[in-house]
């Protein structure tokens, strides 16, 4: 288990890095403390999306992943199997927010709309 741990660490090590655009990332409140700064960057590859940047960074970062995600369950309907199935996956919690050059991306086309560079993505966790 433990070098199964060490090596999805290490993975995300390697993930961070890789992409041919460069996000900035500006961090607030709680999340400045947790990771001993103010900004940071991740690199993404042409056509990536908000999702997959928020993946990428809260993979990096552990902790900060189990403060701001929470598991959600979802169904997936496949017309050919005799059953539904049901997979996790993980949205922000309530409070969070994530803005794409100032605007909030719920109300900018979501998790799901294309990043380019120089872009400047903020997060901010819930108020106290």
């Amino acid at each position: 288990v433990q070098l199964h741990l060490m090596l999805i660490g290490y993975q995300a090590a390697l993930d961070i890095g890789r992409g041919s655009i460069s996000i900035k990332i500006a961090l607030f409140a709680r999340l400045r403390t947790m990771l001993g700064t103010d900004k940071t960057a991740v690199q993404v590859s042409e056509g990536a999306t908000m999702d997959d940047l928020l993946r990428k960074f809260f993979n990096y970062h552990p902790p900060i992943r189990n403060d701001a995600l929470e598991r959600v369950w979802k169904s997936e309907d496949d017309r050919e199997s005799l059953w539904i199935e049901v997979v996790p996956i993980f949205s922000l919690k309530k409070g969070w927010r994530v803005l794409l050059n100032g605007r909030n991306v719920e109300y900018g086309g979501g998790l799901g709309q294309r990043l380019k560079a120089e872009e400047i993505v903020s997060i901010f966790p819930p108020g106290r």
